[in-house]
């Protein structure tokens, strides 16, 4: 798995504005996809994952400070079969070229899928945040969830 940090917006659309990917990050009440404008701000790390000169997906880290950081993981439909291994080669590019030492994500227990995936990571839940993700018309709660170097 070949990891780069990247500014790419072409190719950082080409993930989360994916059908299926965009469906699963926005909640009720976002824009159409094809309205939808992606946010890069200047602090955040955007890393993306290739294999065989092939995109895997595209891993946002937001600093909370010098030393955590909350990761958004998009992998293309496609490419799940290596979502472990790009999510763990992001995780260790963090580790060395950043003084991270945590790594924070958030996921609505709308998603069971996606929090035992980020249980298969090491994540391990630190909290709720209730009530705080509309989809399909109904309200879930979030996971708070942690990693540790």
């Amino acid at each position: 798995m070949i990891v780069e940090e990247t500014r790419n917006r072409e190719l950082v659309e080409r993930v989360l504005k994916h059908p299926e990917i965009y469906e699963r990050i926005t909640q009720d009440g976002a824009p159409k996809c094809e309205d939808y404008q992606i946010y890069m701000p200047k602090k955040a790390i955007f890393l993306s994952g290739s294999e065989d000169g092939e995109l895997v997906g595209v891993m946002i880290f937001d600093p909370l400070g010098p030393v955590c950081f909350d990761c958004h993981i998009h992998v293309l439909p496609e490419k799940r079969t290596r979502a472990l291994v790009f999510a763990k080669s992001c995780f260790d590019w963090l580790w060395t070229h950043t003084a991270a030492i945590k790594i924070t994500a958030q996921i609505a227990t709308y998603f069971p899928d996606v929090l035992g995936f980020a249980n298969k990571c090491g994540f391990v839940p630190e909290g709720i945040n209730s009530r705080s993700f509309v989809k399909g018309g109904r309200i879930y709660d979030q996971i708070y969830l942690g990693l540790y170097r």
